[in-house]
């Protein structure tokens, strides 16, 4: 459970500044900035949460990063006052948020060491 507030804290704040230092997605209020990272925080990261019993890295990567650029689309398609231009620049900048909000929750979900040779039986 720790794991996932820690997700859900970092891929907020992650996200946030992303937000709030571009001007890829237009944001009405700082509220609505604030509310949008946090959405896409709790959800993603229950998603992320779900997608760790795919063992296969790649294909979790693959679907976590799915799971990211869908969620994000989500928010910004559902909440009043954000504005998503239709550009090679937005679709590139959801990309790279993408990929950096993937790259952060391997960090995070991953298990500490010697916790995975422990389960194993020492293999």
């Amino acid at each position: 459970m720790y794991n996932y507030f820690t997700a859900v804290m970092t891929i907020g704040v992650l996200t946030f500044l992303a937000l709030y230092t571009t001007h890829f997605i237009q944001i009405v209020t700082l509220g609505g900035t604030v509310l949008g990272a946090a959405c896409i925080g709790i959800f993603f990261a229950l998603g992320a949460w779900i997608l760790q019993k795919v063992r296969q890295g790649v294909l979790r990567w693959s679907l976590e990063m799915l799971l990211s650029f869908f969620v994000l689309i989500a928010v910004v398609h559902l909440l009043p006052g954000w504005k998503w231009s239709c550009s090679a620049n937005s679709f590139l900048f959801a990309f790279c948020l993408s990929a950096v909000i993937t790259g952060i929750s391997e960090i995070v979900w991953r298990s500490p060491c010697g916790e995975e040779k422990q389960k194993n039986g020492g293999k």
